[in-house]
């Protein structure tokens, strides 16, 4: 879809809302190029950007152009009005769109251009990108809640932008009792990503019955820690360990 924003044009102070004043200090005669940049490599879905640029004409319009293109070829975009301030630099935030669950991760391709510059037929281009992620944890038995501390499962976990580099945890809860706490494994890239293929319960014993299982990105439970609970995961007597 395409769709054209205006932000309204600040006041000679460079004194708006969306504009972050007395942030820029550079005079504009030492740019040579124009530049723009987001504050983090991966945002969850809603989740604001912050943008920011220096190079373009003191208090001039510069135009900011997304194309969002999803994991399975989705596309959209849109246009964003905004004004530098008489540094020439911009700062802005922006809400991060949402996805279908099926075209994350989805990469943000950022292109703004001086708009007086264009006029004059050499127009300043700065591009960026960065990718969107929506919070998923998979592991299929425990989806269809079956258990099988003999077997393994693939472990899929997207969108821990907030726990990138941090350690992915599993709490097994039996009888409303932690039983066992077990790092899954490391959270990695832009995003917090982990794709693991490891046992369902590396830890014995693990008696019959109805576990809770929670994984997210904190060590310690119970816990506010954003994650993903399977609610009932049946451990039947034939697959218990000793």
């Amino acid at each position: 879809m395409n769709q054209q924003k205006r932000v309204r044009r600040p006041r000679r102070s460079g004194a708006v809302a969306i504009l972050v004043c007395g942030l820029w200090t550079a005079n504009p005669g030492l740019s040579s190029a124009a530049t723009v940049v987001a504050d983090l490599p991966c945002y969850a879905p809603g989740q604001r950007a912050l943008i920011t640029g220096a190079g373009y004409t003191p208090n001039g319009e510069v135009a900011l152009g997304f194309t969002v293109i999803g994991d399975q070829g989705g596309r959209g975009s849109s246009t964003l009005l905004t004004w530098a301030n008489g540094a020439g630099a911009i700062a802005l935030r922006v809400r991060t769109p949402t996805i279908p669950l099926l075209e994350s991760p989805a990469t943000v391709l950022l292109s703004a251009t001086d708009q007086e510059q264009a006029q004059q037929g050499q127009p300043l281009l700065a591009t960026a990108h960065w990718k969107i992620s929506i919070f998923n944890v998979f592991v299929f038995p425990w989806e269809i809640g079956v258990g099988d501390p003999g077997r393994r499962a693939q472990y899929n976990a997207s969108g821990f932008t907030t726990a990138v580099g941090r350690t992915l945890y599993a709490h097994y809860v039996r009888g409303g009792k932690l039983l066992k706490t077990v790092a899954v494994g490391r959270l990695k890239g832009p995003c917090g990503d982990l794709f693991k293929r490891a046992r369902q319960f590396p830890f014995r014993p693990v008696p019959a019955g109805v576990y809770k299982i929670k994984l997210d990105a904190s060590r310690h439970y119970p816990n506010n820690s954003p994650g993903r609970t399977f609610g009932h995961v049946t451990v039947s007597r034939r697959d218990a360990v000793r």
